[in-house]
């Protein structure tokens, strides 16, 4: 018997993942919740030995309730198998196409088994960066991507592996119960027992600095003429994003701009952390959600709640076509109103409380 233990033992694979991890990004703790749920339905954590590399390892054991590190040579060299993703990891912000593809060339020199899971790539890499991605790609021994266009484009630049379509990973969060997610909304000082309408908006710092004036211009004015006219309308930011490194990347420096801007109680942003599950949770109580992120978009989707997408990066425009959910383009910012109180006119029932 003894001798069967330790041979079940020898024979864990030793899986170690690696992404943008533990910097503060909910959609990327989405994806790796994601990950590790599909994982567990299909017995791989308990049957080999998971480790995930992060930028903060102790909040990403917290949320994940996995065995976590910084990145680090030991464990890349004791690994059987890397998984690299998912998410944008290949676009030019940060470099990012470049460090994860020399993460994949170190694996496959190292001769590991080099999956890139549920990956995107962004239309905005340069000449260098797709010269690492095509190089890296092409020595993976599995390629998944979370929609049509990044295979295109990687088609495009000369990877000559079979790459699948999977959905985003995030789709297989579990959300916390109805009752939870209120109790989370009321310690922010969220009322959810009132039969109102509540909006949920998400966005960020765009890099083009004439496009994140112009949007968060627009959004005040547009703020500030809806509420006045709507008693009955609650609307709530929601930050996706409190990047631990970049504090100017952080959501909710421009939720507290709104609220001070606006000065009423019907608009509030919400600043507690919170997990993919909570946060799930909370998009579930919501009866609209305007976004510029695509895993708010995903989370409305799962819990059947009405979206709206605004169009500033490729995942977002990409996951709204082939969802159907409405879409805005940056230059037709003018539509959110009319979009808006068309999804209040025909919203069949308030939300259950």
């Amino acid at each position: 018997m003894l001798d069967g233990e330790i041979k079940t033992i020898m024979a864990k694979k030793r899986i170690l993942i690696a992404g943008a991890y533990g910097v503060g990004n909910l959609g990327d703790e989405a994806i790796l919740a994601g990950t590790l749920n599909l994982m567990r339905a299909n017995s791989d954590l308990r049957k080999n030995e998971v480790i995930v590399f992060s930028r903060n390892p102790s909040e990403t054991e917290k949320i994940h309730r996995i065995e976590t590190r910084r990145r680090n040579p030991v464990d890349l060299l004791r690994s059987d198998e890397v998984i690299i993703g998912g998410g944008e990891l290949f676009q030019s912000f940060g470099n990012m196409a470049i460090k994860y593809s020399l993460l994949g060339l170190i694996c496959k020199t190292l001769r590991k088994n080099l999956i890139f899971h549920a990956i995107g790539a962004s239309s905005d890499l340069g000449r260098v960066e797709k010269m690492f991605t095509r190089l890296s790609l092409n020595v993976a021994d599995q390629i998944t991507v979370r929609d049509k266009a990044s295979k295109r484009r990687l088609l495009d630049l000369g990877v000559n592996k079979t790459i699948n379509i999977l959905d985003d990973p995030a789709i297989y969060v579990k959300p916390i119960t109805q009752f939870m997610a209120s109790f989370l909304l009321e310690k922010e000082g969220i009322q959810t027992n009132k039969n109102s309408i509540r909006i949920a908006i998400v966005s960020q710092l765009f890099q083009n600095r004439k496009l994140n004036d112009e949007f968060y211009r627009f959004l005040l004015e547009f703020l500030k003429d809806f509420l006045s006219k709507n008693s009955d309308i609650n609307v709530i930011f929601v930050p996706f994003n409190k990047h631990f490194d970049k504090p100017l990347d952080s959501d909710i420096i421009y939720g507290k701009w709104l609220e001070k801007q606006l000065k009423t109680k019907k608009f509030k942003a919400i600043e507690g952390n919170y997990s993919p599950s909570q946060m799930m949770g909370i998009i579930g109580l919501m009866d609209i959600v305007l976004s510029t992120r695509l895993h708010p978009l995903i989370f409305a989707t799962k819990m059947k709640v009405s979206a709206i997408g605004i169009g500033v990066f490729d995942k977002t425009i990409a996951f709204c076509k082939h969802h159907k959910i409405p879409l805005v383009k940056a230059s037709e910012l003018k539509k959110i109103p009319v979009l808006i109180n068309n999804l209040i006119k025909n919203k069949p029932t308030s939300n259950s409380e």
